[in-house]
């Protein structure tokens, strides 16, 4: 029975209800709301109920963040439909979202190479259908080059951050000579090339991610000259921790020197401009530790790595923008281990700083395991008061802060 009065359904009220059940974490249902929306359609016509670009980006959208398995494969067969339509074709969204949803929901188990091969093969089907004549569609716009770099940061296959650079690089002679905002590179688009340099593991890596930052900073300062609004280009401590954990985690001798000036820097653009996005935060603080604890070298760089340590815990303990938590103290502790000869006074400064851990509330498994491989059992079992695999021994209290 007609209920008089009220409007009938369109396409705002089936995109409402397919966000509802979406909100619901039911992406299936959203998708049989879908399928009675093109059934009514063909059934009934009207251009009220004829599916459009929206509608189908409404649910591209949805299965990009969903957590079912077959939401690649799905959103890709939904962007083949859309291909053949007269009235919903797609647009640069309905492809950035199948690639995100492919760069979100592809198994964990596997590499991430075949998930950047398909993401490709995307970006050349876009390059195609430019050339078709299809409009609305720009396979060059920022976020679908920052997809491709961001698979590419994900992959442990070599050759990857040449890969990555070199789509970084086009990025930015491309907007060079067009000047669309749009297709200009962000602060995003540098991070992922840096992070692609983090599994090459070569010696030059944490150098070009330097050289990386080094060039954000140039066309961030070249941008801002000119006038244009480029907040998103800033050189911020996502940045800067990014070439951090790259120092840390290179072979390096300096590498305790070189994230200590980067974090030094760092302090002193928050200090001259008050702007919290270049503020050291924890991940600074915690990576400069990684990178001192694990320098391998000289007794000479040890010790002066040694001294960086102490001097960054010392500097995080007085900081407004950070404190200590139980990977810090892990860290120092196995800086002492690493960096410290065997003897009294290394087991004194670890006792020490376990002391402080335990008033803070840090003792975590990674504290107990860095104690362990600091001294030895029976010194451990000494300041702790009893025997480490008696869990007893371990009051809450020395835990409550560990998330």
């Amino acid at each position: 029975e007609k209920n008089e009065g009220m409007p009938p359904p369109n396409l705002e009220t089936y995109i409402a209800i397919m966000e509802g059940w979406s909100a619901m974490d039911n992406t299936g249902m959203a998708e049989e709301i879908l399928v009675r929306l093109q059934s009514q359609y063909e059934e009934l016509g009207g251009d009220n109920l004829e599916p459009t670009t929206e509608i189908y980006n409404t649910m591209l959208g949805l299965w990009m963040r969903s957590r079912e398995r077959q939401s690649p494969q799905k959103s890709r067969q939904l962007l083949s439909k859309m291909i053949e339509s007269e009235n919903a074709r797609p647009n640069t969204d309905s492809f950035h979202l199948v690639m995100e949803c492919f760069a979100r929901n592809s198994p964990k188990s596997k590499t991430n190479d075949a998930t950047a091969a398909k993401i490709e093969d995307l970006v050349e089907l876009m390059e195609d259908l430019v050339e078709d004549g299809h409009e609305n569609i720009n396979p060059y716009r920022r976020d679908i080059v920052n997809t491709q770099i961001k698979v590419l940061s994900q992959s442990k296959k070599k050759g990857v951050a040449l890969e990555a650079e070199a789509l970084l690089f086009d990025m930015m002679e491309r907007y060079q000579q067009s000047k669309d905002e749009s297709q200009r590179p962000n602060a995003a688009s540098f991070i992922n090339t840096i992070y692609a340099w983090r599994n090459e593991k070569t010696a030059e890596s944490a150098e070009r991610a330097s050289e990386l930052l080094s060039l954000l900073e140039d066309c961030y300062d070249l941008e801002k000259k000119a006038g244009h609004e480029c907040d998103n280009l800033k050189p911020d401590n996502r940045v800067c921790n990014a070439v951090i954990d790259i120092w840390a985690r290179s072979k390096a001798t300096d590498k305790a020197q070189k994230s200590k000036a980067l974090m030094e820097k760092m302090e002193s653009l928050y200090e001259s401009t008050g702007d919290q996005d270049y503020a050291p935060n924890l991940r600074t603080y915690n990576n400069v530790m990684n990178a001192c604890a694990f320098t391998r070298g000289s007794e000479s760089e040890c010790k002066d790595a040694l001294r960086i340590m102490v001097e960054t815990f010392k500097a995080m303990r007085t900081s407004d923008t950070a404190k200590p938590n139980h990977v810090t103290f892990g860290m120092f502790l196995k800086g002492c281990g690493n960096l410290m000869p065997a003897g009294a006074k290394r087991e004194s400064v670890v006792e020490n700083m376990f002391r402080k851990c335990c008033k803070q509330g840090c003792v975590s498994e990674f504290v107990i395991n860095s104690l362990v491989g600091a001294t030895s059992p029976s010194f451990v079992e000494k300041i702790v008061g009893g025997d480490m695999n008696d869990e007893t021994h371990i009051p809450g209290q020395w835990s409550r802060n560990v998330n």
